[in-house]
């Protein structure tokens, strides 16, 4: 599970690298959409399956703090946002991509992206 999550934030990064907030938000979130269609047995066992290993709250928790600190980086700076909007939405497309996985459509999840992407852009088209 590790290295799972080693390969797909090395692929969000470089997804979201020399862009600019909004376009580079939705292009992380294309990459993560890609990594689960693209091999969504080991999606499932990241999001779904990873509850039954003891250390796998752990890689969790850091999975979701290192992404929601990615999309705080990327993000249009805004001192009114709250810091909790990044964790909601991260949390939000990790609950939306495990129904996904539960209900074995991981491998169409690049379908989701534009109601996804709607999702995660979201707070950051609304004026705090």
């Amino acid at each position: 599970l590790e290295i799972a999550h080693m390969e797909l934030f090395a692929d969000v990064e470089e997804a979201c690298l020399d862009r600019d907030g909004l376009t580079a938000i939705d292009q992380g979130l294309a990459a993560v959409l890609s990594w689960v269609a693209h091999d969504s047995v080991i999606a499932r066992a990241c999001l779904v399956e990873r509850y039954a290993l003891e250390q796998a709250d752990k890689l969790r928790t850091d999975a979701l703090d290192r992404f929601a600190e990615l999309l705080r980086t990327c993000a249009p700076s805004d001192p009114r946002r709250p810091r909790w909007v990044e964790e909601m939405v991260v949390g939000g497309v990790e609950t939306l991509l495990k129904g996904r996985l539960i209900a074995g459509q991981g491998d169409s999840a690049t379908a989701a992206r534009p109601e996804m992407r709607a999702f995660v852009l979201a707070p950051y088209e609304y004026s705090w």
